[in-house]
């Protein structure tokens, strides 16, 4: 194979895949393209994101006082 055939087929191939992906991603799809064009239905940011509650501690998960001791028997001191 010729060192100019064997460039081209090296550096076109992926950028012919890299375009065939951004045409794909930036195209409309089918029926919804379609639809957003007839009936312009506005959305909130809020209907769009996906959010969820902050995260807050739960006291029933900590470990008690009275019957942990693994700060002075267990973890990494106790191997020590």
């Amino acid at each position: 194979m010729e060192p100019l055939l064997a460039l081209g087929l090296f550096v076109g191939i992926p950028v012919a895949l890299a375009a065939v992906i951004a045409v794909l991603v930036v195209s409309p799809r089918g029926s919804y393209g379609e639809q957003g064009e007839q009936g312009e239905e506005e959305l909130s940011p809020g209907a769009v994101l996906i959010t969820s509650a902050p995260a807050t501690p739960n006291p029933a998960a900590l470990p008690s006082t009275r019957t942990d001791h693994s700060a002075t028997a267990g973890g990494a001191h106790g191997n020590w």
